[in-house]
């Protein structure tokens, strides 16, 4: 329920995390969810997933879990796409908002996880970076810093303030907000599945209230994504 310790206890674990063999914990606030609420579902998924994912990639570059490579590629994805600065999910609806045409991926791409990006070698381990695909879903954002981070690294990303706000909403739009959120759970709990496939102990955990499952129709377990 609302207030019974899910924040204090995201928090404990971002300042504590050395102290239970974690490598880093991190939580990301989303305030705010109505403020794309005109646009279609999967758009606002897709924002949804977007914003975690900076936000996460940004917490990682601080924390120098990266090797050099993957570093340079993370640190010049944001600088193309003007998302160094993003902090707060208002501010990252703005910029979805006047980005219509998605996210320019460069070539490393190729290099970090096989996609079909092109690139010009221009020595042995080296990849100039040339033509930009360009994408409006998150998944190949998730494939690629899946495949950037080192095995052996366990790290918690907890997903903060959902559904808070909830309770000053009512008739359809409830319904469609409860309906993302459900959707942001169980993509986040796909995520969750590939990372382990993969090896990667990185976990995606939202922190949402209880008495919210028993809107989400169709959905009979918790995801394990959520907490």
């Amino acid at each position: 329920r609302k207030g019974s310790g899910k924040t204090a206890l995201a928090r404990y674990l971002e300042n504590k995390y050395s102290e239970h063999a974690i490598d880093l914990a991190l939580r990301i606030s989303i305030r705010g969810l109505s403020l794309n609420s005109t646009e279609k579902r999967e758009e606002r998924l897709n924002t949804l997933l977007f914003f975690v994912l900076i936000r996460a990639v940004s917490r990682l570059l601080e924390a120098k879990i990266f090797d050099q490579k993957s570093t340079n590629y993370w640190l010049d994805f944001l600088q193309q796409n003007g998302l160094q600065g993003i902090q707060d999910y208002e501010s990252f609806v703005a910029l979805r908002r006047s980005n219509t045409t998605g996210f320019s991926i460069k070539a490393i791409f190729k290099t970090i996880v096989g996609l079909g990006a092109d690139t010009m070698a221009t020595g042995k381990d080296e990849v100039e970076y040339s033509k930009a695909t360009i994408s409006n879903t998150p998944h190949s954002l998730f494939v690629a810093l899946r495949e950037s981070l080192p095995p052996g690294k366990t790290i918690f990303i907890f997903i903060d303030d959902l559904s808070d706000y909830l309770d000053e909403s009512e008739g359809e739009e409830l319904q469609d907000d409860i309906a993302l959120i459900k959707n942001l759970l169980l993509t986040l709990d796909d995520v969750n599945s590939s990372n382990s496939d993969a090896g990667r102990d990185v976990h995606f955990i939202s922190l949402i209230r209880q008495d919210l499952f028993e809107f989400m129709n169709g959905q009979s377990d918790k995801p394990q994504s959520t907490f």
